[in-house]
């Protein structure tokens, strides 16, 4: 089948594994979860607020002389590198659900977030401001195209970032008594020291 029949055939298809939550990839399909999104999203938003409180640590008077200010403005600018990172992943699995508007908020956030943060934090290493560099760049690219898809395709209206909602997250561990703790070294026969 060739021509516009096939074409008819390829899009219905698509469209079937949309509805039933499967995504085309590599020659194969495959169900995506959505415990998936949180997976992906989750650990560069624990990496993010580890940065920020650290960075928020680091300025107050106890720490506040003690590291020089290329490594504060490090850390701001990783924080700002993993937030980012996280808005980036959960723009692509927006645009996978169709949902263009918030996917475009997402991404301006994020770009907001990257370009403040390079703009306030100087003396960060030249490979930091590299690989922020290529995520922003990326980040451009895909707003871009969103843009032209909202304006073409959906029309949708996007959100005011302070209307979004947070960022979907996942427990990466799960907490655990003291007694649990000790009861499992004593299945694996190891002595607490």
């Amino acid at each position: 089948m060739s021509g516009l029949l096939g074409y008819c055939n390829i899009f219905y298809r698509y469209g079937l594994m949309r509805i039933t939550g499967y995504r085309y990839c590599g020659g194969r399909a495959r169900l995506i979860t959505c415990w998936q999104t949180d997976a992906a999203v989750a650990p560069f938003l624990l990496a993010a607020l580890y940065y920020e409180e650290a960075y928020a640590a680091l300025v107050i008077p106890p720490l506040q002389n003690h590291f020089e200010r290329s490594w504060l403005s490090h850390v701001q600018l990783k924080a700002a590198q993993f937030n980012a990172e996280a808005c980036y992943r959960y723009a692509i699995e927006l645009h996978d659900k169709m949902e263009i508007g918030e996917e475009i908020a997402r991404l301006q956030f994020g770009i907001n977030a990257v370009v403040d943060a390079k703009r306030t934090a100087r003396g960060a290493p030249a490979s930091l401001y590299d690989s922020v560099s290529r995520l922003e760049q990326d980040m451009n690219q895909n707003l871009e195209k969103a843009v032209n898809e909202n304006n073409r395709i959906y029309l949708m209206r996007v959100p005011a970032a302070k209307l979004l909602s947070p960022l979907p997250s996942a427990s990466l561990v799960r907490s655990a008594s003291k007694s649990e703790v000790l009861d499992a070294k004593a299945e694996t026969g190891l002595q607490s020291s």
